[in-house]
């Protein structure tokens, strides 16, 4: 998993998207993993065919894809690690996390990280 914050830092984080970040980072993926994870938001994965595998019987979220696939990996076996990337800001468009989407954005992935860690996982053949 590719993460903004390791190596050389150049990406700006707004304090609300921090905020998420710690929340949904140290609070509840480092805390279930037993894992340091610094970007659990971050999107720029590189996964092994086993892995997209096991995501595809079913197993990704819907919407929002970040805290709670770290935790149902973990859990179901995977190995996770992360490698410095480098990010730039957005140049046009707007955040899928802005305004209220992004209140929105902490009550789904809550009940998604909840969900996760009350069912059972297996993991496939």
């Amino acid at each position: 998993m590719g993460s903004r914050f390791l190596g050389e830092c150049r990406y700006k984080v707004p304090i609300a998207r921090r905020i998420g970040m710690w929340l949904f980072g140290k609070k509840n993926v480092n805390w279930v993993t037993g894992q340091k994870i610094t970007d659990p938001t971050s999107g720029f994965q590189a996964l092994r065919k086993e892995v997209v595998k096991f995501l595809a019987e079913d197993n990704y979220p819907v919407d929002f894809p970040d805290a709670d696939v770290l935790i149902l990996l973990h859990r179901s076996g995977f190995r996770i690690k992360e490698i410095p990337v480098i990010m730039h800001e957005r140049q046009h468009g707007v955040s899928m996390h802005s305004h209220l989407k992004a209140v929105y954005y902490v009550f789904k992935m809550s009940l998604s990280i909840l969900a996760t860690l009350t069912r059972s996982v297996r993991r496939g053949s």
